[in-house]
């Protein structure tokens, strides 16, 4: 029986090693597939003080895939714009985002933050409030942890967790994952008056570690908090931003008071580039802010864009990330099938029984297999087929129905 080493490419005859990632099948997280979203709206994920000293329940609505049968889906964090003082999670820009990429099969996230920015208008206090913005969007990544860990009701993939936002939203998300080191924040900036590094806004003692971050015209304090081979970087940004600068410039809170020079989206992507950290900007030629806020074109070629960076960055696709072990060649045949489909390369005795999936995730056959190695799948349509093996281990291959 003819063996190969497991460094394939997804192809149609391709299998993948079935372990605890996303389920991949290139058309699912490629493409909207379905029709319709579930949304789970004021689910609280914990609460913190603001600048004022109020107490602030910190909520979030959460969408996902109507009727998703998927056991494990990447999850995608996004946070509002508004320059720190003003917007909230259901700003129409950050749902349309979460429901069209729920749509293909993410869950999202869209999560509230402390706002306020304590007078005067400086650099130290607009960091703060930087700051707090960030703890708080690490409680919401440590809440997905830890649900996963009690029973993943979410069914996340946790090696699959993305942040992002819009504006200042992306600014939070920016400093989270690359102001990572205490020894990085800045010399003015007392980080025990707001709680400490981590912060107290809950789920202490989970993780907050993310695949990568989503920046939707945002910007970072210095560009030199991108390290090597840092967590890969995906960017949209208008040439013409006055409020969040493309390049290196000053940023101005509220148009009106100028605060600190930053780097956006623009030097960062040259940046990160120059220390090999894998960034990928779409540049809007003469946008203006956030422009995918007012324009379907624009948010439609923002949509594209990002979810290019993200399908090519599932753990599914990715050989470096399937372990290499030596697995036995299986192949279907016909292909494209009238319905019949047959498997070869594997003892038949091996095989407990053969589950068939539609692109949605749906098990739609579950058959014991009896020595055969055949399927009879009714309808057209593309579909992954699961060898389940007597050793409790599994293999998957493509499918192409054409009646």
């Amino acid at each position: 029986m003819r063996k190969i080493f497991f460094c394939l490419l997804i192809a149609a005859n391709c299998i993948t090693y079935v372990n605890a990632q996303v389920f991949c099948d290139g058309i699912r997280y490629n493409s909207t597939i379905f029709s319709s979203v579930d949304t789970i709206k004021d689910v609280v994920y914990g609460n913190s003080i603001t600048n004022t000293g109020a107490n602030l329940i910190l909520k979030m609505d959460i969408y996902q895939p109507a009727g998703d049968t998927a056991q494990l889906r990447p999850l995608l964090i996004f946070a509002h714009g508004g320059s720190f003082v003003t917007g909230t999670r259901k700003d129409a820009d950050v749902v349309t985002i979460c429901n069209k990429f729920a749509k293909m099969g993410y869950i999202t996230a869209s999560i509230e933050y402390r706002l306020g920015i304590t007078s005067p208008f400086n650099q130290a206090n607009t960091t703060l409030s930087v700051m707090r913005a960030v703890q708080d969007m690490k409680a919401s990544v440590r809440y997905f942890y830890m649900t996963a860990q009690t029973g993943n009701a979410y069914k996340i993939d946790t090696t699959q967790i993305w942040i992002g936002g819009s504006s200042a939203g992306a600014i939070t998300a920016l400093h989270m994952a690359y102001l990572d080191k205490t020894l990085e924040v800045p010399v003015y900036i007392d980080t025990a008056a707001v709680g400490g590094f981590e912060g107290l806004s809950g789920n202490p003692g989970f993780s907050v570690s993310t695949k990568g971050v989503i920046n939707l015209c945002g910007a970072l304090g210095e560009k030199r908090w991108l390290e090597n081979n840092d967590l890969p970087l995906v960017s949209v940004h208008g040439t013409n931003d006055n409020v969040v600068p493309y390049g290196t410039a000053t940023l101005y809170l509220l148009n009106v008071f100028p605060i600190m020079p930053v780097d956006g989206s623009g030097a960062l992507d040259l940046y990160a580039d120059s220390i090999q950290t894998e960034s990928d900007l779409k540049t809007f030629i003469g946008a203006g802010h956030v422009p995918y806020a007012g324009s379907a074109a624009y948010m439609d070629s923002t949509v594209t864009h990002v979810k290019n960076f993200l399908f090519d960055h599932l753990s599914c696709n990715l050989i470096s990330s399937i372990p290499q072990i030596e697995i036995e060649e299986i192949l279907a045949f016909p292909q494209p099938s009238s319905g019949l489909v047959r498997f070869s390369g594997i003892n038949e005795k091996e095989v407990s029984s053969i589950r068939v999936y539609d692109l949605k995730g749906q098990l739609i056959i579950d058959e014991v297999q009896k020595g055969n190695l055949e399927i009879t799948i009714p309808r057209s349509g593309s579909y992954v087929a699961e060898l389940v093996l007597r050793n409790g281990t599994s293999r998957r291959i493509k499918l192409m129905i054409s009646k």
